[in-house]
């Protein structure tokens, strides 16, 4: 993890928000490809696999043009799929960088399953016209790969919502088991494969030439599959969605993540109406405006996963953002000679409340250990715990290393003698 994290940039809170907002529309992009792809190459290998057992040109039809909708070029699951995946992969190592966050590991091991599951599905769309087994055998394998990738991505990124618990996550087994992360696979296989009948819909009959020589009855039972199967699983999304919310740490809960939440169930609810709608009246007109609304879904619930991590990493994200403007300050070093600093105690109460205070406390632990338990050590030379504080070092293996402040020698000196005082006369 220490040689990923040497190729990530200084982290500064202008840069931050520029990466955070690259991450949400790269998981804007992503998502609902890699949602099509799973849920039309599940249905076309269904439909394949039929066909195979009692021949019926409608089933064989229908599973070619299922898998041609979303894997019709071998650059669209690089584009939609490869490169953004590696994208928000390289934006959680900066953003998450020296937070010890081990699941970290486990996001970048998800990468193979997932690249070998979108080759599998590839080669499945190229061997397709041959109708073997093993045609469907490696399509059936890609659906396999894919799956298991995206859990542990998904349990990955669930495990972000909760810092406190990084230190107990050593393996895989201790990953996936998390209620909060099996309900966002849920919610993300419900979602995939409500926005698959959308894109039967769109894509079938308002993207593809073939749509216009297809017979009447292969229209009328790909429109219906479509609609049915996009309704049914858009009905479950908000079962699954409000088990994940519960299932999240406090710390994770805000008003605004609940305005989020609630918005994502609203827009659900009107693609439910929609649907319903061209069930009923067997018209495809809203086609387009459905698939825009499932876009719409996806953008809000990637906001609300970003509302939560914000929650989760607050503390975090101060002592990266401070070390990050350490960094800066080594670049231009700007520090004082040794002086007379430790007798300042208001100006090293002043740095202990503005600086100290983001990541410790005397009384309890925070990022860093609780002072009362690590001051002793240095009350008889407070010298060594100025050395410490203008070069830090990894000293407990189950807590993030603290980060050079870049403070002047009278900063460090004056932070350490208030925090010596106070230790003596209230803790001690």
């Amino acid at each position: 993890m220490e040689l990923i994290e040497q190729f990530a940039l200084v982290n500064t809170p202008v840069f931050l928000k520029t990466v955070k907002m690259l991450l949400a529309v790269m998981y804007i992009i992503h998502l609902p490809y890699i949602g099509m792809l799973l849920g039309n190459t599940l249905f076309s290998l269904i439909f394949n696999a039929m066909d195979k057992q009692q021949p019926n040109g409608l089933h064989a039809t229908f599973s070619r043009r299922l898998i041609d909708s979303v894997a019709f070029r071998k650059s669209i699951s690089l584009v939609f799929g490869v490169l953004p995946l590696m994208v928000i992969t390289l934006i959680y190592i900066q953003i998450l960088q020296s937070g010890g966050a081990s699941t970290t590991l486990f996001l970048i091991y998800s990468l193979v399953p997932i690249v070998l599951g979108l080759i599998a599905v590839n080669v499945y769309r190229i061997t397709f016209s041959q109708r073997s087994y093993l045609s469907i055998l490696i399509g059936a394998a890609g659906i396999g790969l894919l799956l298991v990738g995206y859990f542990v991505l998904i349990a990955s990124v669930a495990r972000f919502h909760e810092p406190d618990r990084w230190k107990f996550v050593t393996s895989l087994t201790s990953l996936l088991v998390s209620y909060n992360a099996i309900g966002n696979y849920l919610t993300f296989l419900m979602a995939s494969l409500a926005i698959s009948g959308a894109g039967i819909v769109f894509f079938i009959f308002k993207w593809q030439n073939d749509s216009e020589n297809d017979t009447p009855e292969f229209q009328r039972y790909a429109r219906q599959f479509g609609v049915i199967i996009s309704l049914i699983f858009t009905l479950l999304i908000p079962i699954f969605l409000i088990f994940s919310f519960i299932t999240l740490p406090d710390v994770a809960w805000s008003n605004s993540m609940m305005f989020s939440g609630i918005l994502v169930i609203i827009v659900l609810a009107i693609i439910s109406l929609v649907l319903t709608a061209m069930l009923q009246r067997n018209d495809l007109k809203y086609g387009i405006s459905l698939f825009v609304l499932f876009i719409i879904a996806y953008s809000l619930l990637v906001i609300t996963n970003a509302i939560t991590r914000e929650n989760s990493l607050v503390e975090l994200s101060k002592t990266i953002n401070l070390k990050g403007e350490a960094m800066l300050a080594e670049l231009i070093p700007e520090r004082g000679e040794v002086g007379s600093g430790l007798t300042d105690y208001a100006r090293g109460e002043d740095i202990y409340k503005r600086i100290c205070s983001t990541c410790h406390r005397f009384d309890k632990q925070i990022v860093g250990p609780a002072y009362n338990t690590v001051l002793g050590k240095y009350e008889n030379d407070i010298n060594k715990l100025v050395a410490f504080v203008s070069k830090p070092t990894k000293v407990n293996p189950d807590l993030p290393p603290m980060p050079n402040l870049g403070l002047k020698i009278n900063d460090v000196e004056a932070a350490a003698g208030y925090l010596i005082k106070t230790y003596q006369e209230e803790y001690k």
